[in-house]
């Protein structure tokens, strides 16, 4: 294997000549007394890494292939892919010799083909790689020794690789050299270089056309993987803050491997009392405040909504003459989708009363069949935009506030489901006969994920814990099963839990906590306190459990929908006051949330769906309730609810009904 290293100092082949140059990183100079003047444009420069040219020796690259799902193919000098991405390429090039205040102009990465299995073509699509893995211990199965992917084949879009492509390329021939633009890849690599784990390429098309590209283990230097790139150094007079806004799933400031960028912060760019510049972040959640002179500078972050820092909000840094400054925000998602907390936030720092409106009332939706509607889930980033799982016809969604909806697919009755917050196409479904189906492309397609669940594919509830990828399935008579590898595979977490037939599954929200309910058929709430290690009885004592509900700004409240009406603990399930023990004596099947400002001195607004009754709400918290069935037929049963929001176009309610239809409240 070639050795590796990381220089300061690099020798570079120059495209187009045989010229060399050294280059290193600026050294930060003395901070002018007055604003410098404007600089000259600076000339591009074109650069190629490959293997054995000019010195260089910095690409790791493999394939991964899952009919040989243990064995490593690092040291080999071809990379394979398949068009069923049965086989996937593993490269990455090392970019210390770049400034590190270089702007990207262009970046190609380019292969040579040498081998095809058909005369046909298939599409290769590159996408960003999320985690650390070794050239010469990477498998299908695992990223290095040690440690899996989070999917076979570096597949899943939460921890191996970004869901999105950054490029695709068609090849239709062999000999010839294949090239894929990467330059906001590379560019991310320039500002970030924690994040280079390289990319991964994948195959679409003919499955079984496979396509052998040679490594940097080739004899043949000259057709070495390359990656060729034209970028410019700003002139060093000019400093500039470069960063990112990132999901700190675990809220504890730092950023850890496998934590995905957030995209909808807005930066504030600040000089004294002057704001200079903004900027809100995309799917790579980077900025970049450029060509400043020397001075001292705040930046501010707006969290996106649902969102609550866990890093200074304002960070102030002096900047020197050619000095690149990085200030990184964390932020973590305040609550899970289902519930919604509202942010109406005008400002950083106060809050907007909603604007008047027409009297509400229920209006229902197109495009749904008869079949009950079991479970509703909106997205995580638009209240206009939902999910429904349906009897017998799987998975629909509207793009409209519920005016209409579209079916998606999945053959099997969804009773329960859960988007990763930060990709609202990353689907897990709990259904009834097919186990936990999994979709990462909002519901276009769908795999099974039952490995463990053999024998158990019945389900009520489906549960996720984001900040460690875990996720906890509730059976109709097997008790809850646990994955921590987003589904891959999946274990029972039984001791403890007398009553097996699992009706309700929630996650308490607070950071850091391993806390998870479950409802049963005949015996209330149980709670586990170490992540379904064990579990403990908590009540109310022998009711059947329809649905479960946790305040996210205060985790010790905790709604329970019962056939005896709703439940309230205070404490974490510890009690259940006969006081706020509401609508007794008749079924409630679903609950929601709402808060109108992100504080728990905000009043807590419930919703509860009754069976034959329609929607009742609680604006107090759970101590009073009257119905709401403005529009809504007479005896109609509700079976799922979610909040919408108070936006243009959202409502504040959808509800699902056992006829099959989905109301909203605007």
């Amino acid at each position: 294997m070639n050795a590796r290293g990381w220089w300061k100092w690099a020798l570079l082949w120059l495209v187009g000549g045989p010229l060399f140059a050294w280059l290193a990183v600026p050294a930060s100079g003395n901070v002018p007394s007055s604003p410098p003047a404007p600089a000259a444009t600076p000339a591009p420069v074109q650069v190629c890494f490959q293997d054995g040219t000019a010195g260089y020796a910095g690409t790791r690259d493999t394939y991964l292939d899952r009919s040989s799902p243990t064995t490593p193919f690092g040291s080999l000098d071809t990379l394979r892919a398949s068009g069923d991405a049965g086989q996937v390429m593993l490269l990455s090039f090392d970019l210390s010799a770049i400034p590190s205040n270089a702007q990207v102009q262009s970046a190609y990465l380019r292969l040579y083909a040498v081998e095809r299995s058909a005369v046909a073509g298939i599409s290769l699509s590159a996408h960003q790689v999320y985690r650390a893995w070794q050239e010469e211990q990477a498998t299908w199965n695992s990223a290095s020794a040690g440690t899996t992917w989070g999917a076979p084949g570096c597949n899943s879009t939460v921890t191996d690789r970004a869901a999105t492509a950054v490029s695709s390329a068609q090849v239709n021939a062999v000999n010839t050299w294949v090239q894929w633009d990467i330059t906001p890849l590379v560019q991310l690599w320039i500002n970030d270089p924690a994040r280079n784990y390289g990319l991964v390429l994948r195959g679409a098309g003919d499955s079984s056309v496979r396509y052998g590209f040679r490594s940097s283990e080739s004899a043949n230097i000259t057709q070495r993987p390359q990656l060729c790139l034209t970028y410019v150094v700003p002139a060093n007079q000019w400093g500039q803050i470069v960063g990112k806004v990132w999901h700190d799933r675990n809220g504890d400031g730092i950023l850890q491997t496998g934590e995905p960028a957030l995209a909808g912060a807005r930066l504030e760019l600040w000089r004294g009392q002057q704001k200079l510049s903004e900027y809100t972040t995309t799917s790579s959640g980077a900025y970049a405040f450029s060509t400043l002179v020397p001075d001292t500078y705040t930046v501010i972050e707006v969290n996106p909504p649902g969102y609550r820092s866990t890093t200074p909000d304002s960070r102030t840094v002096a900047v020197a003459a050619g000095e690149t400054v990085r200030v990184d925000f964390g932020d973590q998602l305040v609550s899970p989708p289902k519930t919604s907390l509202l942010p109406l936030l005008g400002s950083r720092f106060g809050a907007v009363t909603p604007t008047p409106a027409p009297t509400p009332y229920w209006r229902p939706g197109t495009g749904l069949s008869d079949k009950q509607v079991n479970a509703l889930l909106r997205f995580s980033d638009a209240c206009d935009r939902a999910y429904a799982g349906v009897d017998e016809l799987g998975l629909f969604r509207t793009l409209n506030g519920g005016q209409s909806w579209e079916r998606r697919g999945l053959d099997y009755s969804v009773l329960e489901m859960v988007l990763v917050p930060w990709n609202n196409a990353y689907l897990f479904a709990a259904t009834w006969g097919a186990g936990v189906m999994h979709s990462a492309d909002g519901g276009a397609s769908w795999i099974a994920m039952n490995a463990g669940l053999e024998g158990h594919h019945w389900l009520y509830a489906i549960a996720m814990d984001p900040w460690r990828n875990t996720l906890y399935a509730g059976t109709a008579d097997s008790g809850v099963y646990k994955s921590t590898n987003g589904g891959t595979s999946w274990s029972p977490v039984n001791n403890g839990l007398t009553d097996l037939a699992i009706r309700a599954l929630a996650i308490d929200p607070a950071a850091g906590q391993s806390v998870v309910y479950a409802g049963t058929l005949a015996h209330g709430v149980f709670k586990s306190t170490d992540g379904g290690a064990s579990w403990q009885n908590i009540g109310p004592a022998n009711v059947r459990v329809r649905d479960i509900e946790i305040d996210p700004l205060n985790p010790s409240i905790i709604f329970v929908a019962t056939d005896d009406g709703v439940y309230r603990s205070s404490d974490g399930g510890g009690s259940w006051p006969p006081a706020y023990h509401k609508l007794a004596g008749t079924r409630v099947n679903a609950l929601a949330l709402m808060r109108t400002i992100t504080s728990v001195s905000a009043p807590l607004v419930v919703y509860a769906g009754r069976e034959d009754d329609g929607v009742y709400v609680s604006r107090d918290g759970g101590a009073s309730w009257e119905a709401m069935n403005t529009g809504l037929p007479a005896g109609t049963s509700v079976r799922s609810l979610i909040v919408g929001g108070t936006g243009a176009g959202c409502p504040r309610l959808y509800a699902g009904t056992r006829a099959g239809s989905v109301w909203v409240w605007r």
